[in-house]
């Protein structure tokens, strides 16, 4: 009788161990060795199980825009939504290691409360985990529910 082939072998397992540690050392490795190029960050990206290695504090205009909609914890109690991501004008070429774009990432407070503003918080993704973001209100002096982030 002939066994059936099994998509979960011992072999399958530990080629897909020896992959992720090899990427999540790559991506460990990444300050020391300067930052990771557009297509590695691209792949990492990608998948949710991997986006954990990335920061979106370095992400670009895109990958932001992606997570429209999506809602970051901010340490002391606050919520955020993201709700959009609009492209900021800037002439000439941009430096070699910068993002493709300056963008501003526009974001609602929930439940509503008000938060300090002009300050560096801690904002933390369900997905790419936590990173530091300075925000701005947006609007009125007092009126702190619609936060700015800009990304240059």
């Amino acid at each position: 009788m002939d066994k059936a082939a099994s998509a979960l072998s011992r072999r399958n397992l530990v080629l897909g161990l020896a992959g992720g540690t090899a990427l999540a050392g790559l991506v460990a490795l990444q300050p020391a060795a300067g930052p990771l190029s557009r297509q590695a960050r691209r792949f990492a990206a990608s998948n949710r199980w991997t986006r954990r290695f990335v920061s979106l504090a370095g992400a670009d205009m895109s990958e932001w825009a992606g997570q429209v909609g999506s809602v970051f914890q901010v340490a002391g109690g606050w919520s955020l939504r993201l709700a959009g991501v609009r492209p900021l004008v800037s002439a000439g070429e941009r430096p070699d290691g910068l993002r493709d774009r300056a963008f501003v990432a526009v974001f609602d407070l929930l439940g509503g409360m008000d938060m300090p503003a002009e300050l560096i918080h801690t904002a933390a993704h369900p997905d790419y985990g936590a990173f530091e973001l300075f925000l701005s209100a947006a609007g009125e002096a007092g009126a702190t529910r619609r936060m700015h982030a800009v990304f240059n």
